[in-house]
């Protein structure tokens, strides 16, 4: 496979993630806060919880802004560069504190009742799952920037 297809790749998925996230976060979301009490008994209870829910939508969407600016550098052949180590870094970063933003809001709501007992396991699935792509993307950010090294030492024998 080539950088380009990856690259290509890897814009169709961030184009086909923002879709569906798009979804998710404007349609579903609504609708099940709609249908789920306390949410559906209160106006102002569910705007606070569809509120808390979109703020966490941001540092994803910023998350697909990054790979996309990564995977154009890949298409350039830039694949193991510094400004990709620091985006998948940055990522990281957003990933931690999206993730600590769920967890504690999520808790917070649930133990002032404004979350139903689903909701609350929902939310905290996904505030794990951006533990792990954490963890996943320091990873990635190491690797690339180790790559990016031995990619100038390499350069330099030659």
């Amino acid at each position: 496979m080539t950088r380009k297809n990856l690259a290509d790749i890897l814009k169709a998925t961030v184009i086909g993630v923002g879709i569906f996230g798009a979804v998710i976060y404007l349609a579903a979301f609504p609708l099940i806060a709609r249908e789920l009490p306390p949410l559906s008994d209160s106006t102002s209870l569910r705007a606070l919880w569809l509120a808390f829910v979109l703020t966490s939508s941001l540092p994803c969407y910023v998350t697909l802004v990054l790979l996309w600016r990564a995977a154009t550098r890949i298409s350039r052949g830039e694949l193991f560069c510094l400004k990709n180590a620091h985006s998948l870094k940055r990522i990281s970063y957003l990933a931690a504190a999206d993730s600590a933003f769920v967890f504690l809001g999520n808790i917070a709501l649930f133990f002032t009742k404004s979350s139903p007992l689903a909701l609350f396991l929902v939310l905290l699935f996904f505030a794990f799952i951006g533990i792990f792509a954490t963890v996943v993307f320091a990873v990635l950010s190491h690797i690339v920037a180790r790559g990016c090294e031995l990619q100038e030492q390499s350069d330099l024998t030659i």
